[in-house]
């Protein structure tokens, strides 16, 4: 009888050590641990180093800052503006870094500029093309011809689609970033894009002078292959990284490329305010397109939405893009 017990209860033991390897040898794997890091330590380490040397910024100081740190920290400070004013030109070209194209979807006299004030929710449009000035003000939309000054302006019909935010979103900032944004907001912001493995490289981190003035410009890339979601990869990676802060549906924000492109673009930066000043950047043809890259120049300001008048119809002086064409570094 004891031998028998004996027997049984190894059998037992034996038949529960095989039920646990049975268990562990069936179980799913566990799913990969998302990488949730903030970079907030080190990007105001960075800021902070740029705002004591700000008026006395040299090549050899700015080669002290971490480069991905100071974009970044820049990056999130323009998120945190609450007015944003961006005049934007859109031109098409047959590679990276070839002259403009032009045509009736591709005018290097295409311009736009939006303002927008996310604490109150004003908003401020105007565009130029093909020698049509248009203006919004107050909700009213009202165009003149440059070449047929004499007319004067005139009200379009009411209900124009210019006027309405929903409509012009893609004019409004840069595509890549957002305005009106808390301080803890704009940091997940840049945490969730930093956390995207490979999609975003900041390559270079140089003192220029533009029209006698000197900016840092930062060469940035993003690449065509990172894939952050079922639905998002590349550009699209940028509206995931929105999408995670919940803000409300009438928040305008899109970019202007398509969801799959890459992209490279120079970003240029005023050392004394710590904010993006004009951003150059070309999109990455996607597959059915016509294969052209396109491109946009994008000039920034923040705090002061711009005010337009229909009284004066003698002289009226279009929007322009002060700064030249840059040349963009490859993509990787």
């Amino acid at each position: 009888m004891r031998i028998i017990l004996i027997t049984v209860g190894i059998l037992f033991i034996l038949a529960i050590i095989a039920a646990v390897i049975l268990l562990v040898v069936t179980k799913k794997p566990a799913a990969k641990p998302t990488n949730n890091q903030s970079y907030v330590t080190s990007e105001n380490t960075a800021l902070n180093a740029l705002k004591e040397k700000s008026t006395t910024l040299t090549s050899a100081s700015l080669a002290a800052i971490n480069t991905t740190d100071l974009f970044y920290s820049v990056f999130r400070n323009a998120a945190e503006q609450s007015t944003v004013v961006t005049t934007k030109n859109f031109y098409e070209t047959t590679s990276l870094n070839s002259a403009p194209l032009s045509s009736s979807e591709s005018n290097v006299d295409g311009l736009t500029q939006a303002g927008y004030n996310y604490a109150n929710g004003q908003f401020s449009f105007q565009d130029y093309d093909n020698s049509i000035i248009d203006y919004c003000i107050n909700g009213t939309d009202y165009d003149y011809s440059t070449d047929a000054p004499s007319v004067g302006w005139q009200q379009s019909p009411t209900g124009n689609g210019d006027c309405q935010v929903a409509n012009t979103d893609t004019t409004i900032n840069d595509g890549l970033n957002t305005g009106g944004l808390t301080t803890a907001q704009a940091q997940k912001y840049v945490d969730e894009l930093r956390n995207m493995q490979n999609l975003i490289t900041v390559t270079d981190a140089n003192l220029v002078s533009v029209q006698g003035k000197n900016y840092i410009r930062f060469d940035v890339t993003v690449n065509t292959n990172t894939s952050c979601s079922e639905t998002y990869s590349a550009m699209g990676c940028f509206n995931q990284a929105y999408n995670t802060l919940g803000l409300p549906s009438s928040w305008p924000f899109d970019n202007a490329s398509s969801i799959a492109s890459g992209a490279s673009f120079a970003y240029y930066v005023d050392p004394t305010t710590q904010l993006p000043v004009y951003t150059q950047i070309a999109y990455t043809p996607v597959s059915g397109s016509s294969n052209n890259w396109t491109n946009q120049q994008i000039e920034y300001s923040f705090g002061t939405l711009p005010t337009f008048s229909i009284a004066n119809s003698t002289n009226v002086i279009p929007i322009t893009i002060t700064w030249p064409i840059t040349t963009l570094q490859s993509i990787q």
